[in-house]
């Protein structure tokens, strides 16, 4: 098991792990330009493996949906962490 919360150390290779899976079974199934919706309260999932993707499959996307708050709160606690190589911003 590999945590993929932004509480923990290795949240960014873990999701980079679900963030291969998905490449794959994407490819698999013959799937492309795809969007994946990821239910969120910090955001970090989605910013993790979208930041895998640009780097790797740029034919897909992700995107948090936050599941509280308006929003405003995902992108406070994304700001430390887009100021590395493959930024989502």
């Amino acid at each position: 098991m590999v945590p993929i919360s932004a509480a923990y150390k290795n949240a960014e290779e873990g999701c980079f792990q679900l963030a291969r899976e998905l490449v794959e079974q994407l490819e698999e199934y013959g799937f492309t330009k795809v969007k994946v919706a990821c239910s969120s309260s910090s955001g970090a999932l989605a910013m993790f493996i979208e930041r895998y993707f640009r780097m790797n499959a740029p034919q897909i996307s992700a995107v948090a949906v936050p599941i509280s708050g308006d929003g405003i709160g995902h992108e406070k606690q994304w700001r430390p962490l887009t100021r590395r190589p493959g930024t989502c911003r």
